[in-house]
């Protein structure tokens, strides 16, 4: 009888633990993605410049059981990838801008560049850098916190109070629009706890 008693509190001790497992929706949980500005930083270039890696901030939501979230929008951290960007491209671009003018050599470049305010070539390149960079600075780029309450119906997710809605995909992701600095923006978010 003992070990019927025993057996018995073992299954209702399981079919509780399954049953609190089974009550926790698969999306609860903290996710993590980025908002990419390249396109929008490589409009004023034009089209067919090839780049490479991403201008891009960081974004972060966390769903909890009770239907509350927090959304953080982590816009210091886009002027340290515009600033990688920037290493690893402005130059290749402005040479091909040159090339298109008809000043294809190094030897062409530095002689447009001479006796400029820039002196050179790199100087110009340095000032240009800088002056992208102080677009970015803490009063135009902050971290942007919100929360409130969200509600999800046959995997769309919408946040009440900041008015966006997105989607939960079968891969575990969430794809929202959301909105910063006056635009909309499409990140997909992936989860990370």
């Amino acid at each position: 009888m003992k070990t019927l008693k025993k057996i018995g509190l073992g299954i209702t001790a399981i079919a509780m633990a399954l049953s609190l497992t089974a009550c926790t929706p698969k999306y609860i949980g903290t996710y993590e993605g980025a908002i990419d500005y390249t396109q929008d930083f490589m409009e004023g270039f034009g089209d067919g410049f090839k780049v490479k890696g991403k201008i891009e901030c960081d974004v972060t939501l966390k769903l909890d059981k009770d239907g509350t979230y927090e959304l953080e929008i982590d816009g210091k951290s886009i002027k340290k990838s515009c600033e990688k960007f920037l290493d690893d491209n402005l130059g290749n671009i402005y040479r091909q801008q040159l090339g298109e003018m008809g000043y294809e050599s190094d030897e062409d470049i530095e002689a447009y560049f001479e006796g400029t305010e820039w002196g050179s070539f790199d100087g110009f390149v340095e000032t240009m850098k800088e002056d992208a960079l102080n677009l970015f600075d803490d009063s135009n780029f902050d971290v942007s916190n919100t929360d409130g309450e969200y509600e999800v119906k046959d995997d769309e997710i919408e946040f009440e109070e900041y008015g966006v809605s997105g989607e939960i995909n079968d891969d575990g992701t969430i794809s929202l629009t959301l909105k910063y600095l006056g635009d909309k923006f499409d990140v997909e978010l992936s989860k990370v706890d």
